[in-house]
Parts: C-alpha cells; sequence; structure tokens
C-alpha cells in the first residue's frame, strides 16, 4: 500500500509540475512581425526591423528550451526524491522551490523579450500596434498567452 502512495504522488507530481510546454515555432504571435505579413505592412516594419525581431525571438526560444529542459531535469530529481524509502519533505519542497525558481526565469526571459521588440518599435509602430491589437482581440490572446502562459 505504501508503495502504492507513493507511486500515486509521483504521477501526480509529475503532471501537476509540467508548466513549461514547449512551444510550436509556428504558432509564435511574433511570426506576424518577421515576415511580409499583413501586420508588419500595417505597422510598416522595415527589413531591419524584422531582421531585428526574429533575431530576439529565435534567441529567447533557444534559451526558454534550455531553462524548460533544466525544469525537466529537476522535475526527475523530484520524482527520484519521492520514490525514496523514506522521502525527506524538506528536501522535496527544496526540489521544488528550485523548479518554481526557475520557472520564473523563464517569465522574466519573456518580459525581457517583449521589452526588446518594444525597443525595435517606433513609438508611432507601438500605437498602431496598440490600436490592432484592440480592434483584433485574437491577436491581443496570442501576445497574452505568449507572456502569461508558461
Amino acid at each position: 500500500m505504501n508503495k502504492l502512495i507513493k507511486t500515486l504522488i509521483v504521477i501526480f507530481m509529475a503532471g501537476s509540475l509540467r508548466t513549461l510546454p514547449a512551444q510550436d515555432p509556428l504558432s509564435l504571435p511574433y511570426q506576424a512581425f518577421i515576415g511580409e505579413t499583413r501586420l508588419s505592412k500595417e505597422l510598416g516594419l522595415t527589413q531591419e526591423q524584422r531582421e531585428k525581431i526574429k533575431d530576439i525571438v529565435f534567441d529567447m526560444e533557444k534559451q526558454a528550451e534550455n531553462i524548460r529542459s533544466q525544469v525537466r531535469i529537476k522535475e526527475i530529481e523530484l520524482r527520484e526524491l519521492l520514490l525514496e524509502e523514506n522521502p525527506d519533505l524538506k528536501k522535496v519542497e527544496n526540489k521544488i522551490r528550485e523548479i518554481g525558481n526557475i520557472s520564473i526565469e523563464l517569465r522574466i526571459l519573456k518580459i525581457r523579450e517583449f521589452f526588446k521588440v518594444k525597443e525595435i518599435l517606433t513609438d508611432e509602430q507601438w500605437d498602431r500596434l496598440k490600436q490592432i491589437l484592440e480592434k483584433r482581440p485574437f491577436i491581443k490572446e496570442r501576445l497574452k498567452k505568449r507572456f502569461h502562459k508558461d
């Protein structure tokens, strides 16, 4: 019975800690800024701006994948701790905190990406983007998901 409970705890923990799914690169909202898209045309993005945004996006995605990998490793370590004969609650709590701290780094990375992209836009382009987001809630929702969901 004790082994069954441990197994159930591990399964529950593994499922509940999966908060950092890999993103489909084709679904990224910034893809709309990179190419000759309707949005990039409406904002009047130059080729140089699109290139800079592309570099930011792909650099961030590489860093984000590294962070997600760190979280997956820590989750494995957590499962190991939980499967010990006599799991140490303090060690388990510390491991969960480690996972949380790494997850925070991903959130910060996403916010930095936002500010970097914003710096590339002119004031007029930024104002125009805000207007577009108000008129097209689906774009606004995609950006919200990018920055509020790990």
